[in-house]
């Protein structure tokens, strides 16, 4: 190899190399975003989940959670949350239960278009 070849390979290596970082570092830094996006996209799901269990799959209901905010739709993934929770212990207050899942469907009705 000539010296003038050595140095091409070197400068090319160098700019893979310093691409590659460019890319490792843009990586990371949008990890935490894609995580919080995905953990949101799965908490949605589940409320649509519930709507639909305890609704008859009722599709205006369902639309409407697309278009909900990420802060209901985290308040309503907290709220099912302590539904399952009371669901699973043995001592059942039924009433308490049902007025977390009334209350569920009724955030949702609430941003149905008036008509």
């Amino acid at each position: 190899m000539s010296n003038f070849n050595k140095k091409a390979v070197v400068k090319a290596m160098s700019i893979g190399v310093a691409a590659s970082a460019v890319g490792a570092i843009t990586l990371a830094l949008s990890e935490p975003n894609r995580i919080k996006s995905y953990k949101l996209k799965v908490k949605r799901n589940e409320v649509k989940r519930f709507i639909s269990k305890h609704t008859g799959q009722n599709k205006q209901l369902m639309n409407i959670v697309d278009k909900l905010s990420d802060d209901k739709i985290n308040n309503m993934d907290e709220m099912i949350d302590k539904i399952k929770r009371k669901n699973s212990k043995i001592y059942l207050n039924g009433n308490n239960i049902k007025e977390l899942t009334k209350k569920i469907i009724n955030q949702v009705a609430n941003e149905l278009p008036n008509n």
